[in-house]
């Protein structure tokens, strides 16, 4: 179970989400219930890893993907102009920050993920 727990996390972190924003976003529970799921004091519900597990292969196709020109691609300031540009959610703003914010890491310090 423990590895399970630990997945959330990482996915949480990997995408710049705060527990609120997780919790909210991905499972629509309280910041405490997720956060006793990372912590491994509650079993992750089946749903839950679903949700995140197609969260990680969004993740990976725009890293593959990583054409200038796809919104989700890019860095916004705020969610705000990334919904105004996209009309599209919290979940994809935050994958936007990942994606765009690991190419300017490799772009200019050569920092390599694959």
């Amino acid at each position: 179970m423990k590895e399970k727990n630990r997945e959330l996390q990482y996915l949480r972190r990997l995408i710049y989400l705060d527990v609120s924003e997780a919790a909210t976003h991905i499972a629509d529970v309280s910041a405490r219930t997720w956060h006793r799921w990372e912590e491994g004091t509650r079993k992750v519900p089946a749903d839950i890893l679903n949700k995140t597990q197609d969260i990680v292969d969004q993740y990976v196709e725009l890293v593959m993907d990583g054409k200038e020109s796809n919104p989700l691609c890019q860095y916004f300031d705020s969610f705000d102009l990334f919904h105004k540009e996209t009309g599209a959610g919290v979940i994809e703003w935050r994958l936007a920050q990942a994606v765009s914010a690991g190419k300017y890491a490799k772009e200019e310090f050569g920092l390599i993920y694959d």
